[in-house]
């Protein structure tokens, strides 16, 4: 964390013996292991509010899109599952266009236009 080592370590604790004396050292450390603790409640529940209010305001669709983000992320991992990686994100994308079209549809009192399917494969000329 620090990028401390041994040595580092030991001069620091012989210093702290020498300023500190024995006696007061095992205080020193118990001191300093409850302020450690008492931070690090401190920084999960500053990150539990943080991940809650998230939550609340960006609603369940940016979960749902992190979850298949994690996924297309898994299927890319392995070169062999690309082209299935590669489809399920362009179904995701046509789905997600057809939903914006039938959202904005009320809207405008108009017709989307419709919506031409991706296609993936190589054209051959």
């Amino acid at each position: 964390m620090f990028n401390i080592g041994i040595s580092e370590m030991l001069i620091i604790a012989a210093i702290a013996l020498l300023v500190i004396g024995p006696k007061g050292l095992p205080d020193l450390a118990r001191a300093i292991g409850r302020g450690l603790t008492e931070f690090r409640k401190a920084t999960n529940d500053f990150k539990r509010s943080l991940h809650g209010e998230m939550d609340q305001h960006l609603g369940p669709d940016v979960k749902e899109l992190a979850q298949l983000a994690k996924e297309v992320r898994a299927q890319t991992k392995n070169p062999g599952d690309i082209s299935q990686a590669l489809e399920t994100a362009a179904q995701v994308i046509e789905s997600g266009h057809k939903e914006l079209g039938q959202i904005a549809q009320p809207l405008k009192g108009e017709q989307p236009p419709p919506t031409q399917p991706f296609n993936h494969e190589k054209k051959e000329s």
